[in-house]
């Protein structure tokens, strides 16, 4: 069974693909539970192999509300209107 850190993780991240951001997507429409997106100012990227690459577009900070995606229930992101083709990705900054 795998590491399921981003369950026990206070403060989530939400990566986008270009495509969205090409589209002024406006991620302010994505929520975790009953939470909303926090924006963040970052140029942090995740390269790939392929030559795309994930973009951060925000944040969750769940240390306010543990009911939205505790260790007990799956991880959701609602995102209204998501532009088709493109893709989303949740990640944590492991402690060090």
């Amino acid at each position: 069974m795998g590491h399921w850190g981003y369950r026990d993780s206070e403060t989530l991240y939400l990566f986008s693909t270009s495509g969205a951001i090409r589209e002024d997507y406006s991620f302010q429409q994505c929520s975790l539970g009953q939470q909303a997106l926090l924006p963040i100012e970052t140029d942090f990227n995740l390269p790939s192999e392929s030559g795309s690459a994930l973009f951060v577009v925000g944040k969750f900070n769940r240390d306010t509300d543990k009911q939205a995606g505790s260790a007990n229930e799956a991880i959701q992101i609602q995102c209204q209107g998501l532009p088709e083709g493109s893709t989303l990705g949740v990640g944590y900054m492991e402690g060090k």
